[in-house]
């Protein structure tokens, strides 16, 4: 009896849910009959966003987000490429129907609605290499900055550092001239933006950025005028019919990497400064021993995978557990300090050992060090080890490694205690590889392993 009405309950919710979306298919049809095409005026010289090519034809992640939009709901496209406040004042007009992507920014009057994501990024600053020193924003002072006028960021830079002094341009390719002709030597961008017009004049070579350090993030979000709620809400329907593997696969395409997690690939959660282990180059691409490794691992496999790049290695541990990936890339094995994460077998050893001044002469061992100041990076695991194997040294707790090596350089604190092939790199790679002694023994080796939700038996198995 309890098995009848089981299947009955069963049936009819089956029947409801089925009457349920018959409604919403007749009710989108009919919100989407009321619109043969509309006009979305768009950025033309945006990529790989949105932008012209050489035969005129509008292309981008954000517009092939949009021409999907069309298949989805029937609903042809006119594009109107345009420069980007001159694109919203159309909107405002009534001149386009829409804008293909609204970057909002504080106390913003807008004529526009913001209806629903298509799309997230975050924001750096670029300087000529020839030029050192440079860590933040305020450090910017001095320095001419290009950006592009009526821009987010025009208003960022107008608000955190309002004493700058700007050059303004109509457009990325005026700037990007500009920087060609060595008139500007720090300027703002998207990262993919950034990178992607640096490479385009042939620009690569002569600036840098610090792929840890990003200014802001933004979020790109579809907008039609306020009161045009028809279409809004069209906007919002159509928009919502994209699948995520879809989302997904227009983003790979463009930007070798997608923000929306999917099904089919497992997401690789990477430090994006631990060279030469893994790190973000000067491309934007994730590099190193560690995600060549993973590469490798995908082939044996048969696995697709992807990088997340994470600014420190809490970042990269919050990441899995808040399942933004599947898989910590590389951690120290110490179960007891990463509570809900699995290990796997130890794929790579490397010593830790602790790195000072060379003024200060060569030192025979750690008990020499008792009473100094030595420098950890928040988190870690060398921070956790100096403190309960040496409480007579006090540990001082940095954010970045840079930070944390430049402050030693000044005297701030005696050293500092690091993966040696990591110190080794970073000493390199600011110059100071003479200026700095290790202790003669390493202090312990340490084994890495990939790190792995611990429900995740399958996976960790698999791993």
């Amino acid at each position: 009896m309890k098995q009848k009405a089981l299947i009955l309950i069963f049936i009819t919710a089956l029947v409801i849910t089925g009457i349920a979306k018959q409604g919403f298919c007749k009710e989108a049809e009919s919100l989407f009959g009321q619109f043969q095409s509309i006009s979305v005026a768009c950025q033309k010289a945006s990529p790989p966003y949105l932008y012209r090519d050489e035969d005129g034809q509008v292309k981008g992640s954000v517009i092939d987000i949009w021409r999907l939009w069309s298949e989805k709901t029937g609903i042809k496209i006119e594009w109107i490429p345009d420069k980007w406040q001159a694109g919203i004042e159309r909107v405002c007009a009534g001149e386009a129907d829409a804008f293909a992507v609204h970057i909002p920014f504080e106390n913003e009057v807008s004529c526009l609605e913001d209806i629903v994501s298509v799309g997230n990024e975050h924001v750096y600053f670029f300087w000529r290499k020839n030029i050192s020193g440079l860590k933040s924003l305020q450090d910017l002072k001095g320095f001419k900055i290009g950006l592009t006028k009526g821009s987010v960021h025009e208003a960022y830079i107008r608000k955190n550092l309002p004493d700058a002094a700007l050059e303004l341009f109509p457009d990325n390719p005026r700037l990007y001239e500009a920087l060609g002709k060595k008139e500007i030597s720090v300027f703002l961008n998207f990262f993919y933006n950034g990178l992607f017009l640096l490479k385009k004049y042939q620009l690569e070579n002569e600036f840098q950025f610090d792929p840890q350090n990003p200014l802001y993030a933004v979020t790109g979000y579809a907008a039609v005028k306020k009161g045009n709620t028809a279409l809004a809400e069209a906007v919002r329907q159509g928009m919502n019919l994209i699948t995520a593997d879809e989302r997904a696969a227009i983003e790979r395409l463009w930007l070798n990497a997608s923000s929306v997690k999917t099904e089919d690939t497992l997401v690789i959660s990477i430090s994006m400064n631990a060279q030469p282990l893994m790190f973000m180059n000067s491309e934007g691409n994730i590099a190193g021993m560690f995600p060549d490794i993973w590469r490798l691992w995908a082939q044996k496999t048969g696995r697709k995978i992807e990088f997340l790049p994470a600014d420190t290695w809490k970042t990269g541990i919050e990441n899995v557990k808040n399942r933004k990936a599947d898989i910590h890339g590389g951690l120290f094995y110490v179960p007891d300090q990463y509570e809900g994460i699995g290990f796997s077998q130890p794929f790579y050893e490397a010593g830790t050992n602790i790195f000072f001044s060379a003024k200060y002469g060569k030192l025979s061992g750690i008990a020499e060090l008792s009473g100094q100041r030595i420098g950890a990076l928040r988190g870690t695991v060398q921070e956790s080890w100096l403190k309960k194997n040496h409480p007579d040294i006090p540990v001082i707790g940095f954010d970045t490694r840079e930070e944390m090596i430049r402050a030693a350089t000044d005297g701030k604190i005696g050293g500092f205690i690091s993966v040696s092939a990591l110190a080794e790199s970073d000493l390199s790679r600011l110059g100071l590889s003479g200026e700095f002694e290790s202790l003669p023994e390493v202090l312990y080796t340490g084994k890495f392993c990939a790190g792995v939700l611990k429900e995740n038996k399958e996976l960790l198995a698999l791993v």
